[in-house]
């Protein structure tokens, strides 16, 4: 009664809703709404994927040193120029030393110089067939000996010429742009000397004791020394270094020996510098 005399209203407003933040004296902003979609998902939380170690970019070197490379720029590696290219075609200057047992010139080196050419044809991914020619020039000079205060020529002037030309079979390493390799095979030498001043050289007489010629030529139906064909065996090893799909450089050391008499080697060697062509 007292209620309804003094004019109270008939209901009490209802207090204003406490929001969560003031509930809880926690912010929840859309920072923390996206911290909480990812709790709901723990590799979202982790962030991208790290990157490979390796992948990265390397320092620099000191001066002078070789660049480094790294996943961003081009290796240039690419091994099918080393199995896709089937034909190879090599010029080379050569460097070339005789060990040969001339008459009146000993066992001596006989340095010289010339050129070679090779065909290489690819067989297997491993193997390739060669084909090799090659000529080179060795001068020389008068020789002669004293007997009772005569002076006795015992070797000519000159120039002393090799002409070869051997087939065989080379193994390459493919190890990207550098391409080391190892061949062997057998082939034939012509060698001409300079005209005799004694027995057993090019043009006089054969001898009638011990070797009637010496090594490279032969005793003719006339009784004179002759140039022949030699036949001869050869090994060496070399690196080429791909320029690019079709060119490269390269060095190259081959030793060759008498077919005849093997153990005695080398007797004839050389040292090239390699440009081919790969097709």
């Amino acid at each position: 009664m007292l209620a309804a005399f003094c004019g109270a209203p008939a209901a009490l407003a209802a207090p204003p809703e406490e929001s969560p933040e003031a509930a809880t004296g926690v912010s929840t902003g859309p920072a923390q709404d996206a911290q909480a979609g990812d709790m709901a998902d723990p590799e979202a939380a982790l962030g991208p994927e790290p990157r490979d170690p390796n992948d990265a970019p390397m320092m620099k070197g000191p001066p002078g040193s070789f660049p480094h490379w790294s996943a961003d720029q081009p290796t240039g590696r690419d091994r099918a120029w080393g199995s896709k290219k089937r034909v190879q075609f090599t010029v080379a200057p050569s460097y070339a030393v005789f060990r040969w047992p001339f008459v009146g010139r000993g066992n001596s080196r006989i340095r010289g110089g010339g050129a070679q050419a090779e065909i290489d044809i690819q067989i297997l991914r491993w193997l390739w067939a060669k084909l090799i020619g090659g000529v080179s020039w060795h001068p020389v000079e008068d020789l002669a000996i004293v007997e009772d205060d005569a002076l006795i020529p015992i070797a000519r002037s000159g120039w002393i010429r090799a002409t070869q030309l051997g087939v065989g079979f080379a193994y390459p390493l493919d190890l990207g742009r550098w391409q080391p390799l190892i061949d062997g095979g057998a082939g034939l030498f012509w060698i001409q000397t300079p005209i005799a001043v004694q027995d057993g050289q090019r043009g006089g007489s054969c001898r009638s004791e011990g070797l009637a010629c010496e090594p490279g030529l032969r005793c003719g139906d006339a009784g004179v020394c002759e140039s022949t064909v030699v036949p001869t065996v050869h090994a060496g090893i070399g690196v080429d270094y791909l320029l690019g799909e079709h060119w490269a450089l390269g060095m190259h050391v081959r030793y060759h020996a008498l077919l005849s008499n093997p153990a005695d080697f080398p007797v004839y060697y050389t040292g090239t510098f390699r440009l081919s062509l790969r097709f």
